[in-house]
Order: C-alpha cells, then sequence, then structure tokens
C-alpha cells in the first residue's frame, strides 16, 4: 500500500511539473492598472467578466482593459465603498458587492451599483461589514455579516432585494464563511464560537473548545468526490472525517499552525489552498498531500507570498489574489 502510495504521489508532481512548465503568465500590479495590491476576493460574472475586489476599490476585467471602480458620492449608481470585502451572485447571476459599510448588486445594463438595505431584527436598517455571500441550491440568498449575523435576501414586489436578519438561527453576530455541501448541509464559521454545520434540525459544533484563534474557520471547500475541507486561522488545513465526524489535521511542516485563507476546487478536481506567507499549495486527496505551487516564470516567489483570493475561470485559467503584489494570472 505504501509503494502504491509512493508512485501515485511521483505521478502527480511529474504531473505538476509538467503542467506548470507548460504554462505562461502574468502579474496585473497597481502599475499595471490595478487599484490596490491588497486583493480581497476574485469572482467571475455570467457574462465572462473577470471581477477584483481591493481594499481600495473594484476592477473589472474584460479581456481588453481594466475598468475601475470607485467611491463618488456625486455620481449615481457608485460603489459604496472603495473597501470591498467580498463578491457573490444569485441564481440568476446577479452581482452582489459587499462592502465594509453595507451590500450592493451590480446592474449590468447600467454599470451601476445599487444598496440593497439590510433590516435588523428590531427593524432597524443596518450598514454591517459584509464577510461572506452565499447562493444556496434552495434558493437562499444569504449574507453573513461581522455584528449582525446572517441576512436572507428577498426581492419586493417591483423586484427590488433587500435583506431581512435571521432571527434564531445563526449560532454568532460574527460570521466568517457560509458555505453549502453536496448534501445541502449548511456550514457557518463564525469568529468567536467554532464552526457549525446545519443537517435538516440537527446542529453539531466543531473547534469550539480550541483556546485562542486556533478555533476560527477561514475557508471551506468540497469536491466533487466529497472530501471536505477547512482551512483555520493559525491552524492549517484539516479533512472532515466522516466516520467519526470530527476533523483531521493535514500533515504539513509549515502549515500545521498557519493560515489557510482560502480554498478552491478547480474543474479538474484539484484543491488549490491559499495561505498566508506559504504561497499557493495543491491538496490530493488520494495521497493525504500538499504540493507547492511556484511556477518558474513568475518574477518573484509564490511560495513564501499571502494568497487570499483564488478563481478558476471559465476558460480555465488561474487568477490568484497575492497580497502586496496584486493579482496574478497564468493559463
Amino acid at each position: 500500500m505504501k509503494i502504491k502510495n509512493l508512485i501515485l504521489l511521483i505521478y502527480i508532481l511529474i504531473t505538476a511539473i509538467n503542467n506548470v512548465g507548460a504554462q505562461s503568465g502574468k502579474l496585473f500590479t497597481v502599475e499595471s492598472g490595478l487599484s490596490s495590491s491588497m486583493v480581497t476576493d476574485i469572482h467571475q460574472s455570467r457574462n465572462g467578466f473577470v471581477w477584483v475586489a481591493t481594499e481600495d476599490g473594484l476592477n473589472r476585467f474584460d479581456g481588453a482593459k481594466n475598468t475601475l471602480y470607485r467611491v463618488d458620492k456625486n455620481v449615481p449608481g457608485s460603489v459604496l465603498s472603495d473597501m470591498v470585502t467580498t463578491l457573490g451572485a444569485d441564481a440568476t447571476g446577479v452581482m452582489y458587492v459587499g462592502y465594509l459599510n453595507g451590500l450592493q448588486y451590480y446592474h449590468e445594463a447600467s454599470d451601476s451599483f445599487f444598496t440593497v438595505p439590510l433590516w435588523t431584527d428590531k427593524g432597524k436598517l443596518s450598514e454591517p461589514h459584509v464577510t461572506c455571500i452565499l447562493q444556496r441550491k434552495n434558493g437562499q440568498l444569504l449574507v453573513g455579516t461581522s455584528g449582525y449575523g446572517i441576512f436572507e435576501i428577498h426581492r419586493s414586489k417591483n423586484g427590488q432585494p433587500y435583506g431581512l436578519r435571521l432571527i434564531n438561527f445563526e449560532p454568532s453576530n460574527f460570521i466568517v464563511r457560509l458555505f453549502e455541501n453536496n448534501r445541502q448541509e449548511l456550514w457557518i464559521a463564525t469568529e468567536n464560537r467554532g464552526l457549525f454545520k446545519f443537517s435538516g434540525q440537527e446542529r453539531q459544533c466543531y473547534f469550539a473548545n480550541k483556546k485562542g484563534q486556533k478555533n476560527v474557520v477561514m475557508s471551506i471547500c468540497e469536491d466533487k468526490y466529497g472530501t471536505l475541507l477547512v482551512g483555520k486561522l493559525n491552524g492549517g488545513l484539516h479533512r472532515y472525517n466522516e466516520s467519526t465526524n470530527t476533523f483531521d489535521q493535514i500533515p504539513s511542516s509549515d502549515l500545521s499552525n498557519s493560515t489557510v485563507l482560502d480554498l478552491y476546487v478547480g474543474a479538474d478536481n484539484h484543491i488549490y489552498v491559499g495561505t498566508e506567507g506559504y504561497g499557493m499549495k495543491i491538496y490530493h486527496p488520494e495521497t493525504n498531500t500538499l504540493i507547492d505551487l511556484n511556477p518558474a516564470f513568475t518574477t518573484f516567489s509564490l511560495s513564501t507570498t499571502k494568497t487570499n483570493a483564488i478563481l478558476e475561470d471559465q476558460a480555465g485559467n488561474l487568477w490568484i489574489g497575492v497580497s502586496q503584489k496584486g493579482v496574478f494570472f497564468f493559463t
């Protein structure tokens, strides 16, 4: 069995090296037109545009140029803030933009952004720090916030979206990540109470007894075979063990006490792991191993960067948000 795993690992390494060697890439920086090198999220809209959220503006790549959106209170339809935190879309493909102070949706026809009112359970309008957006398979569009819990987006009679805070449901007011697996179980990562799984009427909690920040889950993903992974703040990468209903830490010499900022499953079922200070890696469930992704054509070492946003576009190209560098694109 060990020999079989070793052969498989060697094959994976050779394949990864050959694939990277055949690829080419480009780094988008502030000097080349990107609004900021502090990338927070990357999203591809239904029309194929790639949107890059940063701490100083929103960028749209259309294949030929980059269009920059910054707040301008004198212009109707402007973005709400330059501090863009997260991007997502509803079931119809309408893009939603989360900020440090609220939520908007993008209207393609007018190239404008419109604020989505978010109502608390006390009937008051809020301007929360939006942390995540999730479109569920049952039709629910959920918005996680830091301080106000979770909002569900509804439509008024005239079709305008608005949010109502979910009460008697959220495990914490401080939401880090929302995720739905293939079984339509809802996973909620919180800042202060661990990770929760909602399956029907049942609720289970994980990492709640860990001390300090090691109980904070920053990212979640699931591959097409049902392998579910979570990345933690100062706690590395963990794989869900369904038979024991626990999470097992993935062995790694550099990630055991490090932060995993983003997890992304590509079309070929590659699981990309974005880390803080250790670049981007690929996780292989077959061998339970992590392999560095460090293309030879980069002008810097990707293996030592903070990688906090990953996207594979419709053409199979990778877009990687690299903190204080910009967006690394390679085909």
